[in-house]
Parts: C-alpha cells; structure tokens; sequence
C-alpha cells in the first residue's frame, strides 16, 4: 500500500486495521506497526488532556501543569516491565496533538473469570498471585491500578495473567466516584474518597470472590442497592469451601481500607498458606523489574541541563552535545528520560546506536535513516541513496526504488551526508537525535560532523550523542562545536536513593547504602548487579539485609558479579549464548534462528529474559547490557571462540548470501575464526567499497596492510590492493606518497601479466602526474592505460584515460587537443550510460572552450553537467558546475547572470559547510561587483573572502584574494591600502612559487604605482610583461598593455596607447575586469584625440599580434628605464 489517509495512519508509522474496543479515555485499535511488521494494540486518547486523571505520585504532584503531568504518567507508563503487565512500547502525539500509547496485542486472551472459572483452587489462586504481583509492582512503582476488573485482567495460551489499562483514567469519572467499574470499586471510592492501593487490593478481593464462588456477592439488578450494599454490607463469604481462603478474601472487601492487607505480598503470602503452598519464589525476571524500573536518581543537573536545551530547540534554539562517561554509568539511561520528554513535548525523536566492531556500513544512521523515509516525501534520487541504508525501503514506500547513479570516493560519502541532512531539515517539527556509543563509530561519523558543523542551519534540532571517554578520549576534537558534558559515577546520596527506589525501606539503611557504594563506587551498572547478587543470595529482594550482612559482595569484584549473572542462564544454552554475543550486542531473529532452530531460538530468548541478561528493547531482542555481553566474550577459550565465530559466519552466509552490507561483518568473524582463504574473500571487496565508495581512506589502508601480510608476494590481489592504496592516497591530495605506491602496483601487475590491474596502475599514475604537472609523464601513463582498456574493451576505463588525457593536453595550453579528447570521453560515456562520466566530460569540455573563447558553448556546456550534476545528487559537483558557468558568463560580460550563478554556489557551499568553497564563491562575487564598478561591494566580498580563506588555513588561495580586494582598494583610490594588498600577494604567491598570482601581484602595483605617480611603475611594469609572457597568460597581458597605453598617453605617444586599445579591445580574451581599465584609457584617448584618428589608431591596433606587440614594448620599457636610471645615478653624483 502506497498512501495512507491522515485517518488510517498514526506518525506515519502506525496503520490503523480495526476498532478493538472503545472507552471514557479514548479508542483502541489494532493495528500494524510498519517498521517491525508486527501487529500490536494502539490506544488513542481522545478525552482533553485537562479532563485526565493521573495514577502515579510523579504525574500527581504536577497535576497543576496538565502538560508535565501528562509527560510524567507517559514516562512512568512506558517504563513499566513486568512478566504480568502489558508492556507499553512506544508513545508520542499524533497529527491532531492527542496522545497515544502502543502495547503488545494478547492475542486470543480470555478473562480472569473466564480463564479460571471451572479450575481448581490451586490453579485459581496462581492467576490471582499473578495479578497480586503485577499490582505489587505497579504500587512499588507509585501506580494506582484504578480500575481493576476481570475485563483488564486476562490470561493468554500459555495461563500468564497479563493486566492491562492501568495508569491513567478521566478526571470526570474520578469526580463521579467512578473511575473504575462500580462492581469491582471500593466503597471509599463511592463516597468520593480518595483511591489507594487498599482500593486496588479490594477490587482483587471482589475478583477472588468471583472467581471462588462462581457468583457476584451483591444484587445487580438495582444500582442503588448496589452502591448500599458495596458501601454497607459485608459479603457472605461462607460459600467458599476453604476457611482460610475465605478469611482472606473477607479481609480484602472489609469495608475500612485500614483494615484490609496494606501491600499486595502480603496478600500473596496469606492466599499461599490458605493452600498449604510456600509463597513463591521471587523469579529473577520479576526481580529484575523493579531492578530496571527503579527511580532516576542523581543526575538532576545533567538532566535538568539537557532539559533545557530541549526547550530551547522547542523555541528553535538547537543545540549539539557529547555526553562522555565509562560503561555502566547510566548514558542510555540519561538518554530514555530525555526520550520520553521529547516525545511528550511533541518532537520527533530518532534513535541510533554505533556497534562493536562498526557493523554495517552507516550503521549508526539505519534506525534514523528508516523512519525518515516513513515520515518523509521522498524523491526517486533520496529513496535510491538511503536504500543501501533501508533496504526494504521499497516496501515502506509501496513502489520500486531504483538504486542511485554511484559516485565515488568522498563525492557518494557527501551526498549520503547531505540527503540525511536534508531529510531533517524538512521535518516540520523540532527534532531531537539520540546517538549512542559513538567511541565505536567508523564511517557514520562522517555525517554526524557535518550536522555538528551546520548545526545553525536547523535550528529545530537537538542533538545528543554518548561515548565512553576511557575508550576515545579524543572524540570532543573530532566534534569540535559539540557541548561536553561529563557524566560521573553516583554519590553516596544518589546511591542511597537508588536503593531506596530498589529497595524499598531496606534501602534505607546505612549499612545497605555504605555498602553498595564500597562495592560499587557509585558505577549505576554494578550497582544494580550488586542488589541482585545480595537479592539472590536472600531470596528475595525485600530479604536484603534481615541476615547480617557480607563485608563484600564476591571475591573477584564486580566481573565475578557479571559471571553469576550468566550463569543464570541454563547450560543447556550455553554454546548459543556464547555464539549471539559474538554476533553482537543486538540480536537478529533470522540469524538466530538458523544458529538454533525457530523452537529452540525462541525457548532460548525466554530463558535469556528470565535470567536477566536478554532484554527486548524498540522492538529487538539485544543484551541487556554489553557489559554482560564483553563479559561473555572474555569467558570464551580462544579455541572455542574461533569455532562460535565460523558458526556465526556459517549463518550470515546462509541468511544474507551474497549481501555486500555484511561482507565487513563476514570478514571479521572469518578472522578470528582463523580461516584465512574467507578472510582474504572478503577482504578486497570490503578495502574497495571503503576506497570507492565511503571514503574510509586510513580503515582501508589498515587492510590492505593485514592483507599484504597474508598474501603470498606473487598473488596477483596484491596488485590490486596497491592500487586501492594509491588511489586513496590521491583522493586525499597526497601524491608523494600515491606515486611510489601506484608504481609498486604497475610493476607487480605487469610481472604478473594482470592486464586490468596494470591498466589501473597506469591511469592512477597519469592522473598523479597530472597533479603533480608532469604533463609529458601524464600522456604516456594514459595512453598507455588506454592501449590495455581498448583491449579489455573497458568502455569506463576508456572513458578515464581520455578525460586523462585531455586534462594533460589542458594543462600545457593546447586547448583544442584537450577538446577533442573530452568529446570523445563525453561520446563513449553517453553510449555507456556513465552518468558521472558524462558530467565529467562536459565540465572539463566547458572550461576548455572558455579557454578557446567559445563562450556560449562553454556557458552551454557548463549548463548541461549542471543539470546532470543535479540530478545525481552531487552538490559539490553542483556547486563547482555553477562557479565554472559563472566565471564564463562573466567572460560573456552577462554580469546579473554570472552573480545569480555565484549566488547559488555559494547557497550550495554553505549548505554543505564548505568553507573553502564559501571562501572561493564569494571571491567571484567581488569579482562581479568589480566588473560592474561596485567597489565598496567588492571590498566587503574579498574580506569575507579572505577572512574565511585566512581562519582556516586555505593559504593556496590567499594570493588571488588579496589581489582582487587591492583592486577594490585602488579603485576607490585608498593607494596605500592596495599596495599593501599587492605585496602580500606577491608574499604569498612566492611562498608557494606561484607564477601566475605573482603576476597579479605586479600588476597591482604597475597600476598603483602609475595612478599615484610612484617611482617603480617601470619595473613593476617590465616584471610583469616579462613573467607574463614566459607564462604564456594572455588575461594578464592585455591588462598590462592598457597599463602601457596609460603610461604611454600620460607621457604624449597618444597614437601608441591608441593602438594598444585597439589590441585589448578586439582580443578575444578580453575580461569585462579587464575592460574596466580599457574603458578608461579610451575615454582619457578620446579627449586627446580626434574621433576619426582613434578609430584608425584602434583598427590598426586590432591588427597587432599579441604576443610581437609585447615584445616591442619590453625594448621600449627597457631603454626608457636604462635612461631613467641613468639619471638617477648622475644626480646622485651631481648630489655629492
């Protein structure tokens, strides 16, 4: 199914099937939840917040805040666990702002009456010590029931007692003294008193009655009769055959609460000796209950902070933070409070958690990344780049999702990046991302450093992320912009309250409290392993300290604590323990399933459940603990443990054959299994997609290394593990190292006669050469490449080594060469439908017109690799495209197009927090405000520009900057401010042995020096023609021979510069920069002479060659300056 209407679809997430049932509070309904496909109960609540009442002390003492009252019965009820209790599993708001809860559907269930009816009394009194002891939890955890009755009380296939609808009620019926059915109330009710946990022991006892008798102890037929005999009349227990149980079912309907059982065990305990029955033992799964349910204590100051973070992001203030602390410390538990106040406070919340060992690729953003696609329209491009993510993202959307075009290296990275980034921004409410465990993190930090980092363009995001900073210290660096905070073991107080929360009034005491905090140091883990190991050793964990208690826990510490922990699951599963621990902290059902068989799997995960060590959480089965977990592993004997990882490879091949998202995984577990062949299959695919396609350059280089290790020399995979290496290298800028590298690659592959190994070598080697400006070797490599890729009849690798080549050809000035090359590369990849190739092409094809002065073709160009460059999602490539059109468009003196096209560059490079790119855009656009003569613009695009360049070390890029702004400053006549620009061009420029900038440096200070009538123009000006003409730079030419036609006007030779007009004037590299001064020198020649004269002057000028005009003048140049200097130093002598 494709669409839902906003009244079959609850957040998108949940599918509304029926009706179940229907009530004061609101509706019930089931329905199917998308991401797990099961199918589960959901309660809409439908009264007004402000009509509910609340059941816990929590919510109670809020009540005069309807909306905190509400967030605190949601929390309370969602926390709630219990073998006997509905679990609650998720909740929020939906579109229309009501509240709603998710619980596990009880599928065929019958009522307690019903279920228990026709039993013996031993079975009876079963069921009702299972209610007793969900009612036990539920007032240990300051919940009233309030509306106990056997239709809340049901007993599935198995005779488990699961009691449901507890918690909340409407203040209306409370007022009416009917905030429960009136049958099953107690007479306090009635009478409008208020309800407490005798009120619920009553509505047991009524039950009990029932279920004993076979009969309702009252009349029904008249309801005031009723409500006076509830109120007045003793029931007749006497029907029930044995006395003891009688006693106590009179003493759970006496008509003062005060003489009724005040706690639930206690019932437990009588109806247990009424049969003759030992009261049963507290199960370690019930015990855990209050273990895990116990109260948050100790953290009200991180707490309170990250609160309020949250409700600065609700205003649209966001925000990012680290939380730092070791294992056990209660990170996640910090994380769920903050979860379920977001949830109340109506933002999204999405969830992630980074894996021992890195998992899949991206594994931190797949939860993140699969309700996204649920609660997000999706183009056909963001549906094909998260697919790899989501891989059953075709079923949640209802159409086919085709993959995305690939792109390689950082470039398939970023998109990922930027589509994730995208999708939150366009969520329509605040939004808070919880990300766990981030010290194992690989590849998925890259997108978590570019949220952090362009964390002010969503506002309405908060995010929150946890490490453990024994284990990567260094994280805060690697998040630079992310606030710290340090989460710290317990004190001595937040230890006594913990155990009072667990404990009850045992926990209290002084002898407890000292020595869980010995023990545990406050770490909030050990503690509650601590409570169960004493728990255990009393029997129950009201029996705490009644025995003296031990000086310490165990011999061996809090590991000998975590052992006996394990060893509460049965031997019998053992081996499969130890086999879903190496898997992982999370459990997959269908791997699982096929390492123990459906039956056996499933016996297998209760007993985990029952021992405390497994635990179901959103949904999956997982650890309770990974502590648990790490101390499984440290347990397992190496030679065991290679044989539990070969078993779970085995069923990961079996499960998922041939699914490239686990060959990191499968790669692992087959390296510690010790079987090297399946190592070294997984191996090369795994270093190639890390290379090719995640950017993991120094993961990959690790690998390769591991790999080498184990390869024979001559196997011909090493070969293809150099070239990986080298291309790693140069995508990361580093070609020293790259070089020797490929080299090492070329000479192996060709030993070898690997053809397609060789040929790749080749390529790497010409593109390095290319970059490093060794055009001569770059042409050889390539053609070479190419030769092999003809033969091979590789159409992409063809491609590769024309572009290659034309890039070479490009590179020595040859232009036309370089074109030809492109079109071929451009016509092979449309043929081949390489998309990235095409948009490549057209580029590369687009800045060598411009450089031929084809400028609507280049602008023409230019504009089709933009559209490709779009369509595949690339924005840096987008971004690049724009830059290239604008630079052309501005060659094409089409100013107001040129700035829209540098406009959305730059709107694109900010997206992306590219502050090189910033930095380079805004260049261009004070370019374009020079061109249009808008200099006090221009002044304020290059300081940006250059503070931006200076602040983060972009030192390439300075010289050109500070050249432009000293245009800027010239202009508006602030001489020595732009000769001050000048020089540190040149500066700059020389540090880097740049040619090119240095020129523009001269030229600057030619044409300052000319303007304010300075000594040195002459020099200046000699230096720049001579290096200008050795550089071959045509641009810069022009602009020094109108520099020379206004020295030549200024000083009389009016025909000289008129001709020099002419030439810049007619030349087809002629800038409209460059014809801000030209048109200057014509209007100064204008006033000097006749119109006709300039006319024929510039016509014969339009006729000069370029570079044969240059030359003369340099003679001139020379001999004027020799005279000049000649002069100097005679008046010097005169001077002596």
């Amino acid at each position: 199914m494709a669409f839902h209407s906003i009244q079959t679809q609850i957040n998108a997430r949940y599918i509304i099937q029926e009706k179940l049932g229907e009530g004061a509070m609101g509706v019930v309904y089931r329905a199917t939840d998308r991401i797990t496909g099961d199918t589960i109960a959901l309660k809409r609540v439908t009264i007004n917040s402000s009509q509910l009442d609340f059941a816990s002390r929590a919510a109670q003492g809020n009540s005069g805040n309807v909306r905190l009252a509400l967030a605190q019965e949601f929390r309370t009820l969602s926390s709630l666990r219990h073998p006997h209790i509905i679990s609650v599993l998720d909740y929020g708001f939906d579109a229309d702002r009501q509240p709603y809860f998710t619980m596990d559907l009880l599928e065929e269930g019958q009522t307690l009456l019903a279920a228990g009816g026709n039993q013996p009394v031993e079975a009876q009194v079963t069921l009702l010590i299972q209610v007793l002891q969900a009612l036990s939890y539920l007032h240990r955890r300051g919940i009233l029931h309030r509306d106990l009755k056997p239709a809340n009380v049901l007993v599935n296939e198995q005779g488990q007692v699961k009691v449901l609808d507890f918690g909340l009620s409407t203040a209306v019926e409370h007022a009416k003294g009917t905030s429960g059915t009136l049958t099953y109330m107690a007479p306090e009710v009635i009478q409008g008193q208020s309800v407490s946990q005798a009120s619920d022991l009553y509505s047991v006892g009524m039950m009990a009655y029932e279920l004993f008798t076979g009969r309702y102890p009252f009349n029904l037929r008249s309801p005031s009769r009723l409500i006076a005999h509830i109120v007045a009349l003793q029931p007749d227990v006497s029907p029930i055959d044995n006395p003891k149980l009688a006693a106590v079912v009179a003493r759970l309907l006496a008509k003062d609460p005060a003489a009724r059982h005040q706690d639930a065990n206690a019932v437990i305990r009588d109806l247990s000796a009424a049969i003759q029955h030992a009261p049963p033992q507290e199960s370690s799964a019930i015990r855990d209950s209050f273990l895990q349910a116990a109260q948050f204590v100790g953290r009200d100051t991180e707490l309170a902070q990250l609160t309020g973070a949250l409700q600065a992001t609700m205003q649209g203030s966001g925000s990012a933070w680290l939380i730092g602390g070791e294992s056990g410390v209660g990170k996640s538990r910090l994380l769920d409070e903050l979860r379920t106040q977001a949830l109340v406070a109506g933002a999204i919340v999405l969830r992630g958690q980074a894996v021992e060992g890195g998992g899949l690729p991206y594994q931190l953003w797949r939860d993140a990344a699969q309700l996204l696609a649920l609660q997000t329209p999706l183009s056909d491009l963001e549906a094909g780049v998260l697919k790899p993510l989501v891989p059953n993202i075709a079923l949640l959307l209802g159409r086919e999702v085709l993959d995305a075009p690939e792109l390689t290296g950082k470039s398939g990275e970023q998109r990922l990046t930027f589509t994730l980034i995208d999708l939150l921004k366009r969520q329509n409410r605040p939004l808070v991302l919880l990300l766990e465990d981030l010290q194992w993190a690989t590849e998925s930090l890259g997108p978590l450093q570019q949220i952090v980092l362009l964390r002010d363009q969503m506002p309405h995001l908060l995010l929150i992320a946890t490490y453990r900073d024994d284990e990567r210290p260094g994280l805060p660096d690697e998040l630079a912009g992310a606030q710290v905070l340090k989460l710290a073991r317990l004190t001595q107080k937040a230890v006594a309250a913990l155990a009072r929360s667990m404990l009850g009034n045992v926990g209290q005491r002084q002898d407890v409290v000292e020595l869980l905090h010995h023990e545990t140091e406050g770490n909030v883990f050990f503690m509650v392993e601590t409570v169960r190991a004493l728990a255990e050793e009393a029997g129950t964990l009201s029996a705490i300290g009644v025995e003296a208690l031990p000086a310490t826990v165990f011999a061996g510490g809090v590991q000998r604590l975590v052992v006996r922990r394990l060893s509460r699951v049965p031997a019998v599963y053992r081996a499969l323990l130890e086999r879903v621990a190496v898997a992982g902290r999370a459990i997959d059902s269908a791997v699982l399933a096929h390492l123990g068989g459906a039956a056996e799997a499933a016996a297998f995960l209760q007993a985990g459940a029952e021992a405390a060590v497994l635990e179901v959480a959103d949904g999956a089965w997982r650890f309770a603990h990974d502590k648990l977990r790490e101390g499984l592993l440290r347990s397992i004997p190496d030679e065991d443990k290679q044989q539990q990882h070969r078993a779970v490879a085995e069923a990961i091949e079996a499960v998922y054959p041939d699914d490239a998202a686990y060959y990191d995984v499968l790669m692992d577990h087959w390296r510690v299994a010790g079987d090297v062949a399946r190592e070294l299959h997984y191996l090369l695919p795994v270093v190639e997609d890390m290379v090719n396609r995640r950017a993991q350059y120094g993961r990959a280089d690790e690998l390769i290394t591991r790999g080498q290790a184990l390869l024979p020399p001559d196997d011909a995979r090493n070969a293809a593990l150099l070239n990986n290496r080298s291309y790693g290298h140069w995508m990361r800028g580093e070609f020293d190292i790259a070089q020797p590298v490929a080299e090492a690659a070329r000479v192996h592959a060709e030993k070898l006669a690997l053809s397609k190994e060789l040929q790749d070598a080749l390529s790497h080697l010409g593109v390095i050469a290319n970059a490093r400006s060794d055009v001569s070797a770059a042409r050889i490599y390539h053609q070479q490449s190419l030769a092999l890729a003809r033969e091979r009849n590789d159409l992409c690798g063809i491609t590769i080594c024309l572009n290659g080549l034309g890039i070479a050809a490009h590179l020595q000035g040859d232009y036309s060469e370089a074109s030809n090359y492109y079109q071929q590369a451009l016509e092979l990849a449309r043929t081949n439908g390489d998309i990235v190739s095409v948009s490549r092409s057209l580029n590369n094809l687009g800045i060598a017109a411009k450089q031929l002065g084809d400028y609507r073709f280049a602008a023409d160009t230019l504009q089709q690799a933009l559209t490709l460059s779009r369509e595949m999602g690339d924005k840096h490539r987008a971004a690049t495209n724009l830059s290239n059109l604008g630079i052309v468009i501005v060659t094409m003196g089409d100013l107001a197009s040129a700035n829209d096209a540098f406009q959305q560059a730059l709107s694109l490079r900010r997206e992306m927090g590219d502050n090189h790119g910033i930095g380079n855009v805004l260049h261009n656009l004070g370019d374009v405000a020079l061109s249009k003569g808008d200099y006090t613009a221009a002044e304020d695009y290059h300081r940006q520009s250059l503070k931006l360049l200076q602040e983060f070390g972009y030192k390439h890029e300075l010289a050109s900057t500070f050249a432009s702004l000293g245009d800027a400053m010239r202009h508006q006549q602030d001489y020595p401010t732009a000769r001050d620009c000048y020089e540190q061009c040149l500066t700059s420029a020389q540090e880097f042995d740049n040619k090119r900038n240095t020129v523009l440096g001269i030229i600057g200070l030619a044409q300052t020096a000319l303007e304010d009538r300075q000594t040195d123009f002459l020099p200046y000006l000699q230096e720049g023609l001579v290096t200008s003409l050795n550089l071959s730079v045509k641009p810069q030419l022009l602009t020094l021979l109108v520099v020379t036609g206004q020295w030549a006007a200024r000083h009389g030779d009016t025909p000289a510069a008129a001709r020099l007009a002419g030439l810049v004037d007619a030349h087809p590299a002629c800038s409209p920069l460059i014809r801000i001064e030209l048109v200057k020198l014509q209007q100064q020649l204008a006033l000097l002479l006749p119109a006709e004269q300039l006319a024929a002057l510039s016509a014969e000028g339009a006729a000069l060659d370029l570079e044969t005009t240059v030359r003369e003048w340099l003679a001139q140049i020379e001999a004027v300056a020799t005279e000049e200097q000649t002069f100097i130093e005679e008046s010097s002598d005169d001077g002596k």
